[in-house]
């Protein structure tokens, strides 16, 4: 913003050299300015920020709910696999049921949501 070239043309008098002072503290007074006010702009005000935490709340408790869900589920489908099993020692099923590796990584998943849930509300 102060420059003036590679020195080719430049102010040989006092009064120029003032005046190219002045202009360079000028711009850089201007440009600040403009900086400020397109900060200014795009800041926050306390109701919107408060609104941006609810909705990260409110996003984080619905992930928390979900993955609730799908442990739970497979927990459930865990438990009536095992009592097929006991009830009807050969038979098998073709359906899809989650392994105890499987919900354990589910609960673990639950559990950090969970806290990462309750560490963004305090």
């Amino acid at each position: 913003m102060t420059t003036v070239g590679y020195g080719d043309v430049y102010a040989v008098s006092p009064f120029g050299r003032t005046i190219s002072i002045i202009n360079a503290l000028w711009g850089a007074f201007v440009i600040s300015l403009l900086v400020s006010s397109i900060g200014q702009i795009f800041d926050l005000n306390d109701h919107q920020k408060q609104a941006i935490a609810q909705i990260t709340n409110n996003k984080q408790a619905g992930k928390s709910m979900i993955a609730y869900m799908r442990y739970a589920t497979a927990k459930n489908q865990y438990l009536k696999r095992q009592q097929q099993l006991m009830a009807y020692n050969d038979q098998t099923s073709d359906d899809y049921v989650a392994t105890k590796k499987e919900v354990e990584k589910m609960k673990a998943e639950l559990t950090k949501r969970a806290e990462k849930m309750r560490e963004e509300r305090l």
